[in-house]
């Protein structure tokens, strides 16, 4: 008689199925920071923010293996760069506006800057930038008007800025679709193997059993 084939245990899948590969398991896990080499922080940039960042969203995303893992830092790494670019479009703006209110103590076309308007607003400027802003505003200049005059002066600079963050937060939409999705069909692929353990284990029970003339 053949023999029947040795039921598995209820609740424990088989090898080699995704649910019995552990991070634990898996040795490229504990050095996968290694391989994905240093952490794209700058000189100057906050070093415990970034391990912050990656150590929350690891906590929170709990990547099961190598893949995710490498999608996970990638989402990371992607979301320090957007930051960066971020402060580096606030700087700009505040560059431009500092350009535009040195350019704008000296327009000829302003509404209501006469000369003794601009002596005055030029002596406020060297005192300090907020200074002349304020002397600025004296004579209908408002902040709306210099900001304005600042992103015509940055105006370049601050598209290609936007464009590289446009392709960034696509890059990282991505790596979170990719593991939503492998996660889908992780699932799927679970519940296939559960079919399956519990189809196999319902067959060595009927084999067993004391009905079967088998096992008479």
């Amino acid at each position: 008689m053949t023999a029947s084939p040795t039921p598995r245990r209820r609740g424990r899948p088989p090898r080699g199925s995704p649910a019995a590969m552990r991070p634990e398991n898996a040795p490229i896990l504990r050095s996968i920071d290694d391989f994905l080499g240093p952490a794209p922080v700058l000189e100057g940039e906050d070093q415990d923010g970034y391990s912050g960042l990656l150590e929350e969203v690891r906590r929170q995303v709990t990547p099961k293996d190598a893949i995710e893992r490498i999608y996970v830092r990638d989402i990371v790494d992607l979301t320090w760069e957007l930051m960066r670019y971020r402060r580096i479009k606030v700087a700009l703006l505040h560059r431009g506006q500092v350009r535009a209110v040195h350019q704008l103590a000296s327009a000829n076309n302003w509404p209501g800057l006469d000369a003794d308007a601009k002596w005055s607003i030029n002596a406020a400027i060297k005192t300090s930038f907020t200074d002349g802003m304020k002397e600025l505003a004296k004579y209908g200049v408002t902040l709306q008007d210099i900001n304005a005059h600042a992103y015509s002066i940055e105006r370049e600079p601050l598209l290609l800025l936007d464009q590289y963050m446009m392709q960034i937060e696509g890059r990282r939409t991505f790596a979170l679709r990719e593991i939503d999705r492998r996660r889908a069909a992780l699932g799927r692929q679970l519940i296939s193997v559960i079919k399956e353990v519990e189809g196999e284990f319902a067959e060595v029970q009927i084999e067993g059993s004391p009905s079967d003339p088998k096992g008479a």
